[in-house]
């Protein structure tokens, strides 16, 4: 099938492109080792992920990578951190959600073709309703690839952050639904969550072309869950680390809450704040509950420093109406 015009107009013909599109591996590792050796980027791990990873690599499981996105290199230093670590097996089998703007002009469109590119439609760009069916194809296409044996890595915050590159921005549903659905399919991938942060020159006179970064490397979740009971919440309180005690910001070394609401209550686990959100909407849980229990490590709520309460139910003022909910 020959390359097609990378229009929303053309979605249909595009998406039918990238089902089976298959990048030459050895020049893409080629193109990897040639990121790795211009952005060079500083790589840690959470404990015992980079045995994890290189286990889970290894065993041939696929894995949706989640990271944060704050600069347009940020692609190029995932790349780079994939030839750093265990994930250099995993070159020219993992497919990239990347906006379509990179697929307009012919030179950018072969080099992310090269990466594993598969072109994704914003809804701020066209509007949330003529992007919706070409969303549906995508995520479809998505959780075929990941059926298949690849892997799938993408940006869920959708855009750049930036205004504070230290907090995590929105986190959108569509990795959720590609998680479901490839679930729905028999195949239940594993969440690997990655940090990047460039610290102070983010966002500097040349952010296209910030080279140094630091990344952190998460444990894999390997369990993500199947039902509306076991759906975690995304707190965002910033947990403590317990060697230094120093706040762990999201800035490649970001740890939060996370609580499973199950119908023995809240059930509290320490995760990145990607897997939560990612968990919940692969639940189908679009919104969290009010309020979670205090952090394992820290004791911080996520209502702050005031001790945690659920919420007390309002009672009903007639047919389909509540009254004010006390103020707690």
């Amino acid at each position: 099938m020959d390359k097609p015009e990378v229009t929303l107009e053309n979605y249909e013909t595009v998406y039918a492109y990238y089902r089976d599109h298959q990048q030459n591996r050895v020049l893409a590792k080629l193109a990897y080792a040639s990121l790795y050796a211009k952005y060079r980027p500083r790589v840690t791990y959470a404990d015992d992920a980079e045995a994890q990873l290189a286990r889970l690599v290894k065993s041939g499981r696929v894995m949706i990578v989640a990271a944060n996105h704050i600069t347009h290199s940020d692609q190029y230093t995932l790349a780079a951190t994939a030839w750093k670590t265990p994930l250099r097996r995993a070159i020219g089998r993992t497919r990239v959600l990347a906006k379509d703007e990179l697929f307009v002009a012919p030179d950018l469109h072969k080099k992310v073709d090269m990466m594993g590119g598969i072109p994704v439609f914003r809804s701020k760009n066209y509007g949330l309703r003529a992007v919706a069916d070409a969303g549906r194809l995508m995520m479809d296409i998505s959780a075929e690839r990941l059926c298949r044996g690849d892997n799938l890595a993408i940006f869920p915050e959708g855009t750049c952050n930036e205004e504070d590159p230290t907090r995590l921005q929105h986190i959108n549903s569509g990795i959720g639904h590609i998680a479901k659905r490839a679930a729905d399919r028999g195949v239940s991938p594993v969440l690997l969550s990655i940090g990047i942060s460039y610290g102070p020159d983010a966002h500097g006179p040349d952010p296209e072309n910030v080279k140094s970064a630091s990344v952190f490397v998460g444990e894999p979740l390997f369990d993500l869950p199947r039902n509306r009971w076991t759906s975690p919440t995304s707190c965002r309180r910033n947990c403590r680390s317990p060697s230094t005690g120093r706040s762990r910001r999201t800035d490649g070394s970001s740890e939060f809450c996370q609580f499973r609401l199950t119908p023995d209550g809240c059930q509290p686990k320490l995760t990145c704040m990607t897997e939560a959100t990612t968990l919940a909407a692969a639940a189908g849980s679009p919104t969290p509950p009010r309020g979670c229990g205090p952090c394992v490590r820290c004791g911080v709520s996520s209502n702050g420093s005031r001790p945690f309460r659920w919420p007390t139910p309002a009672p009903r003022a007639g047919p389909g109406r509540r009254l004010p909910t006390p103020s707690r």
